[in-house]
């Protein structure tokens, strides 16, 4: 059984993919851009909200300027709107709970700007189950440089190989992959199986149940 567990946030913990997308399109609107689908959004998330917004503009002639302002417009309307939503998938309160009967240290790692990162676990997981939230800080490395899980890992106490990722995105993959800890793939989430397989998971989950499961039987094999 693992000792520490660093997950992802969205695609991860919560299906955010809504409110991001509404918050996206408004910001759009306002440069007089044309609408991205939720499918087409699902596919630009994973490195943060400067390279959400260089995907979303892609194929359009805008200024950097112009590209500056849309994502201010993103983040303005997300600040307001990200959690009306917003929701855990199903499954992850009894993953956490089974983690925390464990004595498992858990902690979240995303690309996702601090504040809306310490916000959105705040209201959506009141018990505050997280040793740590981690979103990207300015100026901050973002995934996959492994430097801020490693912070985590070492405000642990604990090595790389007595930890692990868990995240729906070659992102997260390559992250876990960097840290030298292992690199379970959410296949509920916004990417595929094969994305996270590709990408040289340690081993890949349907759901939440899944991993649940899988954990389970590690720590029964790991204590056996």
């Amino acid at each position: 059984m693992y000792k520490g567990i660093i997950f992802d946030l969205d695609g991860t913990l919560v299906d955010s993919l809504d409110d991001l997308t509404s918050s996206l399109n408004v910001a759009m609107a306002k440069a007089g851009l044309a609408p991205r689908s939720r499918d087409e959004v699902r596919l630009m998330i994973g490195n943060g909200m400067t390279l959400l917004v260089r995907r979303a503009i892609q194929g359009h002639a805008v200024s950097t300027e112009m590209a500056d302002r849309v994502k201010e417009s993103l983040e303005a309307d997300y600040n307001l709107h990200c959690i009306d939503r917003t929701r855990p998938y199903a499954g992850i309160d009894g993953l956490l709970a089974q983690l925390r009967r464990a004595g498992t240290r858990i902690a979240v790692l995303s690309n996702k700007p601090d504040a809306f990162a310490a916000s959105i676990v705040a209201a959506l997981f009141p018990e505050r189950p997280f040793a740590l939230v981690r979103g990207q800080l300015p100026g901050g490395p973002t995934k996959p440089d492994p430097r801020a899980a490693l912070e985590i890992l070492g405000a642990w106490g604990l090595d790389a190989a007595e930890a692990a990722i868990v995240g729906d995105s070659a992102v997260d993959i390559e992250t876990a992959r960097n840290a030298g800890m292992a690199a379970l793939g959410a296949a509920w989430g916004f990417r595929d199986r094969l994305e996270l397989e590709s990408a040289g998971a340690t081993a890949v989950f349907d759901s939440p149940g899944e991993l649940t499961d899988w954990l389970a039987a590690l720590g029964r094999t790991t204590l056996g």
